[in-house]
């Protein structure tokens, strides 16, 4: 196995990462013992301060130790009652006004308490609350709109960009390179595949690759495949599905399940393809190629237009093919087509109109200096389709980031007529 600088340093990269986010979670944990042992002290002292204070009047003196403890710990708790009491009297979550069944102070604090505790979530690793720590942007109308019939409507064959807000992930794919403007809210991509059933089953898993103990890559058994089509982890039916590759591999998910994110873009193919005038194949095969689209290449090759159904149902029959497939973690495995990342299934499905959609392998760094990679990254799907309707190749016709969210003119009217009453997200 050879070993190069960048791979060195992302193995200690790993180690130094888990072992400082472990000592994360256990200064996390004793910093969060010692704050719940003072908040319930201070709980008692508040509490039990109506029976102090009597407690003289029966004639019993306090002891030492209370004498000193208790009004110490009141005056300093004193200010943080007072905030605590003003936060919750202002609170209004969404700049929307609550209404209470009394308008006193008491019933409106405890109707302000009751919608409060409503955005507290808590996390387990580490323990931690977190105060509305957010919902995902993409909203409701959002997604109807995206999976219903009319002009703004996904379409088979359409590639679909998501990305999340605030993940570390999304944060280390942004400084790998090309991500920038519009392009660093995508992390990942998909093959928008629409409905999905038996006769889909029978194509999946056909050109499922396994490896053997010496590191080879052999034709996976009819036993692996056939079980990989029947694992619902992998393979599902429904009326609108999406085929992509995350950390288990390649598989099938209903696009309900998928547009749970932040933020979307749908990427479109032209209507047709048409060959350089050389009558040269529209990109290099390079690595593994599949009959799908070595098919369409020749075609190109002959001076022959394709249309894009023709390129989709390639794309489609290529992607089913490799479901059960492993995730390309370290996104060095382009050529290869053994194992995908999000964007390298993307490239190897489209294979034979790369070069026309201007989809291309280039080389990515973090930082622009670690970790060189010669791959294809959501940023450069992105910045490989165009927002002008004209276009001859790939066409951005929807997403949900920047001034003019969608470049639909339907979307862009509705958006425009918005603004006329509503302040922007």
């Amino acid at each position: 196995m050879r070993f190069s600088i960048d791979s060195v340093l992302l193995f200690a990269a790993a180690l130094l990462a888990r072992l400082f986010f472990n000592l994360y979670q256990v200064c996390i944990l004793l910093t969060g013992l010692m704050c719940i042992a003072s908040i319930l002290l201070l709980g008692i002292l508040i509490l039990a301060s109506p029976a102090l204070a009597l407690w003289p009047l029966l004639g019993h003196p306090l002891p030492e130790g209370v004498r000193m403890l208790w009004p110490s710990g009141l005056v300093m708790a004193a200010p943080f009652i007072g905030l605590s009491a003003w936060q919750l009297y202002r609170f209004k979550p969404d700049g929307h006004p609550i209404s209470a069944y009394k308008k006193d102070v008491v019933h409106t604090l405890s109707s302000h308490f009751i919608n409060w505790i409503g955005t507290i979530k808590y996390f387990n690793k580490p323990y931690a609350l977190v105060e509305d720590p957010g919902s995902y942007l993409l909203k409701g109308p959002e997604i109807r709109q995206l999976i219903g019939p009319g002009p703004c409507g996904l379409q088979v064959g359409d590639i679909i960009l998501r990305g999340y807000k605030d993940y570390l992930d999304g944060a280390f794919i942004q400084r790998s390179g090309g991500a920038d403007g519009l392009s660093r809210f995508f992390s990942h991509a998909a093959l928008y595949a629409g409905p999905i059933g038996e006769k889909e089953r029978a194509q999946a898993c056909t050109q499922l690759n396994e490896q053997t103990a010496t590191g080879a890559w052999v034709q996976a058994t009819e036993c692996t495949k056939q079980k990989r089509r029947h694992d619902t982890d992998y393979f599902q039916t429904g009326p609108q599905m999406v085929i992509h590759s995350m950390a288990k591999g390649v598989h099938v998910e209903d696009i309900l399940t998928f547009l749970r994110c932040d933020y979307v873009a749908v990427l479109r193919l032209p209507e047709t393809f048409t060959a350089a005038p050389s009558g040269a194949p529209a990109t290099a095969a390079e690595g593994k190629v599949s009959g799908f689209s070595q098919t369409l290449l020749d075609r190109l090759a002959a001076h022959q237009t394709l249309n894009r159904d023709e390129v989709v149902q390639a794309a489609l029959r290529t992607a089913l093919s490799e479901i059960g497939s492993g995730y390309d973690f370290l996104f060095e495995h382009v050529n290869d087509h053994h194992i995908y990342s999000c964007t390298e299934l993307v490239y190897h499905c489209l294979q034979s109109v790369n070069a026309i959609i201007g989809l291309k392998i280039t080389e990515h760094r973090f930082l622009k200096v670690f970790f060189k990679r010669r791959t294809v990254a959501p940023a450069d799907l992105y910045k490989a389709a165009s927002a002008d309707p004209a276009t001859t190749g790939l066409r951005l016709v929807w997403q949900n980031v920047g001034k003019n969210p969608c470049s639909c003119s339907h979307r862009q009217a509705e958006l425009e007529a918005a603004d006329e009453t509503t302040a922007p997200r």
